[in-house]
Parts: structure tokens; sequence; C-alpha cells
């Protein structure tokens, strides 16, 4: 009993310090510090093709189908090593820790992470769930501050 309550009390103190447990999403990597705290960093090349198709997909350019094409063609696999689905693409496109925020049972809070990108390409992705393709019908003015952020 004492030992649930333990883990209950320190994973809510590592989520209030913006801090995640378990497994970092695709594009970060797990390791362990030279003062043996456990910490999430950028892996590359992954992280450098996930912001690429973060990018495509905001400007409207990448479909979800080509940008599982467009991974595979990268070498991008699952941490099984596996090839991406468009279910993959969807949950990465989807997943706020990305922009320097993660979900938790109490909703989303920022991390203390390093971000892969701006909060305005996660934006653009949710507008166009809700409100159809708004990518092709987005201000020029927009569409070049995104190209040169």
């Amino acid at each position: 009993m004492q030992l649930s309550e333990n883990v209950r009390r320190s994973t809510e103190l590592k989520t209030k310090n913006g801090e995640r447990c378990g497994v970092a999403p695709l594009g970060y990597e797990n390791y362990v510090d030279e003062r043996g705290k456990h910490n999430i960093r950028l892996k590359e090349p992954e992280a450098g093709i996930i912001k690429q198709i973060f990018e495509l997909y905001s400007l409207g350019k990448m479909s979800i189908l080509e940008a599982v094409h467009f991974a595979d063609l990268m070498g991008l696999r699952t941490r099984a090593g596996k090839k991406l689905v468009n279910s993959s693409i969807y949950y990465i496109l989807d997943n706020p820790f990305y922009y320097g925020e993660m979900k938790t049972k109490r909703g989303i809070i920022k991390h203390v992470y390093s971000s892969l990108l701006l909060l305005c390409f996660y934006t653009i992705f949710i507008m166009s769930c809700y409100f159809g393709n708004v990518r092709k019908k987005m201000h020029p003015f927009v569409t070049f501050l995104l190209i040169f952020y």
C-alpha cells in the first residue's frame, strides 16, 4: 500500500516539475546524465525528419499519406524497427510534446525539455483537423512567416 502511494506521489511531482515519466516520443531519446538523473533529449536525425514532416504538412505541401512515404524514404522507423503508418504520422502531428507541452492526466502542461518546433505548426495542424483544410486558405503573409521563422 505504501509503495503505490510513493510511486503516485513521485509521478505527480515529476509532472508538476514538467518532467515526463516513461518513454520519450519518436524524435527524442531517454538517457541518464552524468548525475544519474533520467532525462530526455532530441535524437538526430529522427528529430530533423519529424520537423520536416511538420513543416511540409503545415504549409500544405504534404498529405498524411505522402508523409508516410517521406518518412519511409528518409529511413524513419518506430522503436521496434517497423515502418510508420498513417495513424503513427497522425499521432506524431497531434502530439503537443513536439512544441513544448505534454499531455498528462491533469491536462496539458509545459515540459522542461527542448522543443522540436514552433507552436504555429501544431496550431495549423489542429485547425485543419477541426475546420477543414485551412492550409490552403492561409493568408500569404502567414505562409511567409512560417517559411522564414
